[in-house]
């Protein structure tokens, strides 16, 4: 796997936050529509911290390359103009293990740090109050390891030959971590994440990116589960605009084998590149006992999900390809995508 994960921040609102992230605490908000594009964005002020674990399994716990953009703009009016302050951070297989870090500098350079310390600083001015900058930032885990830092698709910082490895700590990434502070705020946008494993382009930079959140707009050809509430068709239960409504409107099934799937609307780029497609379900069973989801994308069946019992979450598939062709995708094949869930038992 290379793409690890990606959030455009547009179908989902605060209460829903870490049902998709792995933890967020005290302030962090569904910032409407401040994204870059004029849709939603994630917004960081306060004491906040917001957490997303990366994928991993009992062969590989965890990743030792990590590659991560998203799009950043400070905001002006609860930001000191003379601090520094860490903007995001990979964190390791413990709580407080921070292997990596990008940082605001008071003089609108960025520095990157990690086992070595500091290992570069960029030239001052390329980040300004108010304006969004797309940065990405690459860590590989060695001792002979490297750091890299582009912002707006310009390599400011490159440096290889370095030990990575913090003392006592495992080699691996298990998380993406975004704090807040009480002296600065700032919205994120267009986030991805890789692993840095597998063929070009995945296992780069893959430079300024969007992240375009599609919605249900018909049935697919397959209508199977049984249950349908709140709702005159499946496809309309199953959108839920900009923001989830729980029991409101859903489909439901304890059949294994049934499955149910949808159409969506077509992108709005207009031409480009294609890096990937990620499926996020939203669902929970209604009662304890076992039951197990997956993700089907063009006919192809994903890996299993254990839903919770009463509480919603976010089973988020990334597909770096098409998995029905298992070649890159297309501004058509988006448009053309059918996808849902099966019930596995």
């Amino acid at each position: 796997m290379a793409l690890l994960f990606m959030d455009s921040f547009d179908h989902y609102d605060i209460d829903a936050l870490d049902k998709k992230w792995t933890a967020a605490s005290l302030e962090p908000s569904i910032a409407v529509g401040q994204g870059r594009c004029g849709s939603n964005c994630l917004a960081l002020g306060g004491n906040t911290d917001v957490v997303r674990g990366l994928a991993f399994g009992p062969a590989s716990p965890g990743v030792q390359t990590a590659i991560l953009g998203f799009a950043y703009r400070i905001g002006s009016t609860f930001t000191l103009p003379s601090i520094n302050w860490t903007i995001v951070s990979l964190m390791g297989l413990d709580p407080g293990q921070t292997i990596a870090s990008v940082h605001y500098e008071a003089d609108g350079s960025l520095s990157l740090s990690g086992a070595p310390g500091q290992v570069g600083r960029t030239a001052p001015n390329l980040l300004h109050f108010d304006v969004w900058a797309y940065i990405e930032m690459k860590v590989v885990l060695d001792t002979a390891g490297a750091m890299a830092l582009r912002i707006n698709n310009v390599e400011h910082l490159n440096v290889t030959g370095i030990n990575t490895i913090p003392s006592g700590v495992t080699p691996v990434f298990r998380r993406v971590y975004f704090p807040g502070g009480s002296n600065h705020s700032g919205l994120v946008d267009d986030l991805y994440v890789l692993d840095g494993t597998g063929a070009a382009p995945w296992n780069t930079f893959l430079g300024d990116c969007r992240v375009e959140y599609l919605r249900p707009r018909a049935a697919g050809t397959r209508q199977e589960f049984s249950t349908l509430v709140g709702s005159p068709s499946h496809w309309e239960a199953v959108d839920d605009g900009a923001t989830p409504d729980e029991d409101a409107t859903y489909v439901g099934s304890a059949t294994v084998g049934q499955t149910d799937t949808n159409v969506y609307h077509q992108t709005g780029l207009p031409s480009g590149t294609i890096f990937g497609a990620q499926l996020s379900l939203y669902a929970r069973k209604s009662d304890p006992g076992p039951r197990v989801i997956a993700p089907v994308v063009n006919g192809v069946v994903g890996p299993s999900a254990a839903p919770a019992d009463t509480d919603y979450q976010y089973f988020s598939t990334p597909y770096q390809t098409n998995p029905a062709t298992g070649s890159a995708w297309t501004i058509a094949g988006i448009n053309a995508v059918e996808a849902g869930v099966t019930i596995v038992s």
